[in-house]
């Protein structure tokens, strides 16, 4: 139990001065090369310290894991999910105003939320950090790894998500497949 605290303690401390001090590309990826440095860190700590001394080395890869398993859990949690969740901008933007009309809230997420958290822009260079998509001559195009992870998606939408989803006052299925109503998509598309 000292050892996860040690770890957590160190995981916020580590995450802290890398945002404040270092450049960030993308917030979840960062988030990822932080558990692995406190990892490491506090893998040093306790291998030093006479708490940890007696542990053969199969129960300190187990605490390395551990502390991997606890610091990925954290790392899409709380820091990528303040950073790119709608919910939570609701709250914010509600709590920000005093209460937001009911009917003004599409407005606000399609007008304000886009460009206000520049979602955009953020999610285009996630995507090219991760090697998913390639931008030519002002056409985006999916990369054979984007191919895959789009093909993962759709089985995952289609076989594992509810078939009956609550949305405001109704049980719907179509959130399985969102994309068969699309009339933009002419008007969007890009030929190479």
């Amino acid at each position: 139990m000292l050892g996860l605290a040690a770890y957590f303690i160190c995981l916020v401390t580590v995450g802290i001065f890398h945002n404040r001090f270092f450049v960030v590309d993308v917030v979840f990826y960062a988030s990822l090369f932080d558990v692995l440095v406190a990892a490491n860190i506090t893998m040093a700590v306790l291998y030093k310290s006479k708490c940890f001394r007696g542990l053969n080395p199969f129960e300190l890869t187990v605490f390395y894991l551990m502390f991997l398993a606890m610091g990925y859990g954290y790392a899409i949690s709380i820091p990528t999910v303040i950073d790119r969740s709608l919910s939570f901008y609701i709250l914010e933007k509600t709590e920000r105003m005093g209460g937001v009309r009911e009917e003004a809230l599409e407005e606000i997420i399609s007008k304000d939320y886009l460009r206000e958290f520049r979602v955009a822009d953020l999610r285009l260079t996630e995507q090219i950090s991760s090697g998913t998509i390639q931008i030519q001559n002002g056409c985006i195009f999916l990369s054979t790894k984007g191919l895959i992870l789009v093909s993962v998606s759709g089985f995952i939408r289609k076989n594992l998500l509810p078939e009956k989803r609550l949305i405001r006052d109704k049980y719907s299925d179509n959130l399985l497949n969102p994309y068969e109503q699309d009339e933009g998509e002419a008007r969007y598309k890009c030929t190479p």
